[in-house]
């Protein structure tokens, strides 16, 4: 048996100690193992909504058509509002493309998404309309092909809800009325510039109180400006007249049937212009239903149940299709706020 006393059992205690205190933290080293970083998770396909991928196809379409409508103008012998037409549809289909394209196209972002490790960029298909060298034919293929979205954006519009449904909506409305766009040669002012603002934030009790209000507001105006139209122009107002007045009656009824207030009608309204003559009667009535559908268009964003959205969504194509064919602007987003 070997013996150690207690003064050499701590000196070599001490020894082990001393040893242990030469290391550092930063001798200890990995050997082997890659060399390289792990590799990152393949990008993923941005979230869609229901709809999305078949809009970027026709609006990519649309943005080429009505370019190419424009820049073919003399070929064509189009006449000068018609060209114009053609180039304030294709910046307008761009500007819904590129929306489309976003991470969150309700937000109608204006650039295309930054390149991002996490998300791979939607594909756009290639554009494959051909336009025929007859003036009235390539105006036909145009109008026809911006008739094909009007269907499917409403019905995304009813299924939606919120912004979402205001974005499919005003899809819908732009392109029902750029038919009548493309169709009159008639000079016109050019779009207003497209303001990327939320609509203003109403429940679904107050957005269809605020229409009822601006609807009777329209009724007033149609009355005043008719005295002024004559012939076909003047029954037409007639008849869009009868349209608003029953438009009023059906918010009226929705309110009290859901025991809600429905605002009373002035006695008169302040009008932006007083009509001196035809010209006159018809800016104001196109300035009007211009001014009335972002009211539509945020009734149709805050609508919670399917009745309302469908009233809301049809109030605002009529109201954008009527502003045009008055011979006002087509806006890039009808129904969102100007």
């Amino acid at each position: 048996m070997i013996s150690t006393d207690r003064r050499g059992f701590l000196a070599a205690a001490g020894a082990g100690i001393l040893a242990l205190t030469g290391c550092t933290v930063s001798d200890p080293r990995i050997v082997g193992g890659p060399t390289a970083p792990p590799p990152q998770p393949s990008p993923s396909p941005l979230p869609t909504i229901p709809g999305q991928q078949v809009a970027i196809g026709l609006e990519s379409e649309l943005a080429a058509s009505c370019a190419r409508l424009q820049q073919n103008a003399g070929g064509l012998q189009l006449p000068a509002p018609q060209a114009a037409a053609a180039g304030w549809l294709a910046a307008a289909h761009q500007a819904h493309l590129t929306a489309l394209l976003g991470v969150r196209p309700s937000d109608r972002p204006t650039t295309l998404p930054t390149p991002d490790a996490r998300w791979s960029p939607r594909p756009v298909p290639t554009p494959t309309v051909t336009l025929p060298t007859d003036r009235a034919a390539a105006l036909r293929v145009v109008t026809e092909l911006e008739g094909r979205g009007t269907d499917p954006y409403r019905e995304s519009a009813l299924a939606s809800s919120g912004t979402t449904a205001l974005l499919w909506g005003s899809l819908a409305a732009y392109t029902r009325a750029a038919a009548v766009l493309l169709g009159s040669t008639s000079t016109r002012p050019e779009p207003p510039a497209a303001e990327i603002r939320p609509p203003a934030s109403a429940s679904d009790v107050e957005a269809p109180q605020q229409l009822l209000r601006q609807t009777d507001a329209l009724v007033y105006g149609y009355q005043v400006a008719i005295g002024w139209l004559r012939g076909a122009e003047a029954q037409n107002a007639l008849t869009v007249l009868g349209r608003r007045r029953a438009l009023r009656d059906q918010v009226t009824a929705l309110l009290r049937d859901r025991g809600q207030q429905a605002p009373a009608a002035e006695p008169a309204y302040q009008l932006t212009a007083q009509p001196t003559d035809p010209a006159t009667a018809r800016e104001l009535l196109w300035r009007m239903e211009i001014a009335f559908a972002p009211f539509a268009g945020g009734w149709l964003a805050a609508a919670t149940q399917t009745p309302d959205r469908r009233l809301a969504q049809e109030a605002l194509e009529d109201t954008v299709q009527l502003a045009v064919g008055w011979g006002g602007p087509l806006p890039v987003w009808p129904g969102w706020p100007l």
